[in-house]
């Protein structure tokens, strides 16, 4: 009988204790995933930072102007006046003409 005491209090603590260093380890791993994701999002964001800077330098438009200049009979554009240019209510018009 003296026996039986102990050995109740033993099996609740053995599984106790089993279950906390799972939790333990399970805790580390996932935090190693999360500095791992974190990691990716600072190089992510590093990187859009880099795209956003030569998506502004590419896109000035004294450029842009120049590019069109240069190009303009190779590519065969065709000015615009101000009449060709819609709206988003004329949309709907050329749709219904269209029938689509």
């Amino acid at each position: 009988m003296r026996w039986l005491f102990p050995f109740l209090l033993a099996v609740p603590a053995t599984a106790l204790l089993w279950w906390s260093t799972s939790v333990k380890y399970e805790t580390r791993q996932l935090r190693k995933e999360i500095d791992g994701i974190r990691k990716e999002i600072s190089e992510t964001h590093s990187a859009l930072g880099l795209l956003r800077a030569e998506w502004t330098y590419l896109n000035r438009p004294e450029r842009l102007n120049r590019l069109a200049s240069e190009h303009f009979e190779t590519l065969h554009l065709m000015t615009l006046t101000k009449n060709e240019i819609g709206s988003l209510s004329n949309l709907a018009e050329l749709q219904d003409r269209n029938g689509e």
